[in-house]
């Protein structure tokens, strides 16, 4: 179980407007009065962050932490990664460090992503487009998705399976399968 005691929405990743964070915060901050208790980690730097700034500055549930040296320590402090790219992705580095740390992911079904994550086993993918411009419409599937890991037994699974696939991303293995290719 997430190691906070609040539930941790964490977004890692540039702030430009291909990641889809801006849109993210659109869909997401309706949705915030009805989960108090829920909190928005933002990592990461990039020519939107003064946009983002500005749409969660009179949020107290949602923080900025720029640029984030120290990924245990955000990762620790997170209960779920939210992935909202709107172009493919592809490998999609930070959904496999959450995966790897047994942190389940909810991201757009783009790219390499569905590599990453197993759809309602690991995490969720969202079909593309994953949201609509001013945050309306099929946006609200990731308020779904993220409800339903607020139950700790369905968040419990999802962390064990992730730590399970991530085995499968190990060092070894990804060398063992280069090396066939080479040969």
């Amino acid at each position: 179980l997430p190691k906070q005691s609040q539930f941790t929405v964490g977004l890692l990743g540039r702030l430009s407007p291909e990641k889809g964070v801006l849109e993210f915060l659109q869909t997401l901050i309706p949705y915030l009065p009805n989960h108090p208790d829920w909190r928005i980690l933002i990592a990461g730097e990039g020519e939107q962050r003064a946009e983002i700034e500005k749409l969660a500055k009179n949020n107290k549930q949602i923080q900025i932490l720029g640029f984030v040296y120290n990924l245990d320590e955000f990762f620790s402090g997170i209960s779920v990664l939210c992935y909202p790219t709107l172009v493919p992705e592809s490998f999609g580095l930070a959904a496999a460090e959450a995966i790897a740390r047994g942190i389940p992911v909810i991201a757009s079904n783009l790219g390499a992503l569905p590599e990453i994550i197993k759809h309602e086993e690991t995490g969720y993918l969202i079909d593309f487009p994953p949201l609509e411009r001013g945050g309306v419409g099929r946006g609200r599937v990731w308020i779904e998705y993220l409800e339903k890991l607020t139950n700790p037994e369905l968040y419990k699974k999802m962390s064990a399976a992730a730590l399970a696939i991530a085995q499968t991303f190990s060092e070894t293995k990804m060398f063992t399968a280069f090396h066939k290719l080479l040969n």
